[in-house]
């Protein structure tokens, strides 16, 4: 969640309620990083979603993260979607 607000400068959900703002952390599904701002790299995009996956045991482990965080450094997953396109 907090990588999510980072990345976005927004919270995961927005709600005008409290009630409105409990019932989407549970139900709702989390938007894209991408979807917010788009020039975030596609590989943090993918592991923010994998971390905001309702069901826990869904969610990467600390090893399996640590190897995602890992490929994410390469030059080409650092690269915004526009300049993914640029390069081709």
């Amino acid at each position: 969640v907090i990588l999510f607000e980072m990345l976005t400068g927004q919270p995961v959900f927005t709600s005008s309620s409290l009630a409105e703002s409990l019932a989407k952390t549970v139900a709702a599904a989390p938007p894209r990083v991408q979807s917010v701002q788009r020039e975030v790299p596609r590989a943090l995009d993918e592991i923010v979603a994998q971390l905001l996956v309702k069901d826990r045991h869904q969610r990467p482990t600390a090893a399996e993260l640590t190897v995602r965080l890992a490929q994410a450094r390469t030059p080409e997953a650092l690269l915004s979607p526009r300049q993914a396109r640029r390069r081709k």
